[in-house]
C-alpha cells in the first residue's frame, strides 16, 4: 500500500525540508535513504538545490542547502546519480540541462552546458527540455533527457566515451512534413512578436 512519506502540509515536514519538495532524486546508502531536491515555494525568484537523508524515509534531518559553484543557476528539475565515487547533478533551469559534479553530495562544481534547446524548425528539442537522467555502463556514458518541439514530447539521448565528449546519439521521431514547419514559423514568429511588443 502506499504510504506518506512527507506532506508538505505538516509544519514538521515544513520546518525540517522546506515547503516544497520538488524533483526529488534519492539514493540509498549504507542503511540512509539521501534524497536530494529542489525547493521552495517561498524563495521568489530563486530556488535551492537541497539534501537531507533518513533512516526509514519518514522522518528526515533538517534540510542542507548544497553549494553550486561556477555558474549561476534557478533550478527546476534535477537528477543525481553516483558514479566512481562521485556525485553527478544533472539540473533542468527551464532553458538548459547543466553538469554539476562533486564529492561529498554537498558542494558541487559546475562541468558544462549539456544541452540546451535548438531552436531549428523540425527538431525533436526545438523548443524545449525537461527532466534528464544519466547513467554509466560498459559502453561509456549515456544521458537520457525529455524535450519537446510544436507538436510532442520526446525522449533523447546522449552518450559518449566521458562526460564531455557525450553527443545526441539517437531519437524515435518522425520527420516533420513542410506543413508544420510553415505552422511551427508563425508560431514562433508571433511569439516573438508578442515578446517584442512587452
Amino acid at each position: 500500500e502506499r504510504e506518506i512519506l512527507a506532506n508538505p502540509e505538516d509544519s514538521l515536514i515544513v520546518s525540517t525540508l522546506g515547503d516544497m519538495v520538488r524533483s526529488q532524486a534519492i539514493l540509498y546508502q549504507n542503511g540512509k535513504y539521501r534524497m536530494w531536491y529542489v525547493d521552495n515555494k517561498r524563495n521568489i525568484g530563486h530556488r535551492n538545490v537541497c539534501y537531507s537523508e533518513s533512516d526509514d524515509g519518514h522522518t528526515w534531518k533538517k534540510r542542507e542547502i548544497c553549494a553550486l559553484t561556477g555558474k549561476e543557476i534557478n533550478p527546476w528539475h534535477l537528477d543525481l546519480t553516483k558514479i566512481e565515487g562521485k556525485f553527478y547533478l544533472t539540473i533542468y533551469d527551464l532553458w538548459n540541462l547543466t553538469l554539476w559534479e562533486s564529492k561529498d553530495g554537498i558542494s558541487f562544481e559546475y562541468k558544462k552546458e549539456v544541452i540546451k534547446p535548438s531552436l531549428v524548425y523540425g527538431s525533436f528539442y526545438s523548443d524545449g527540455l525537461y527532466r534528464s537522467s544519466l547513467i554509466k555502463d560498459n559502453f561509456g556514458y549515456k544521458l537520457y533527457f525529455s524535450a519537446f518541439d510544436e507538436r510532442k514530447t520526446s525522449i533523447g539521448l546522449l552518450r559518449g566515451c566521458s562526460l564531455m565528449d557525450m553527443r545526441i546519439s539517437s531519437i524515435l521521431a518522425d520527420t516533420p512534413s513542410f506543413l508544420f514547419l510553415l505552422k511551427a514559423y508563425f508560431v514562433n514568429r508571433k511569439r516573438l512578436i508578442s515578446s517584442i511588443k512587452q
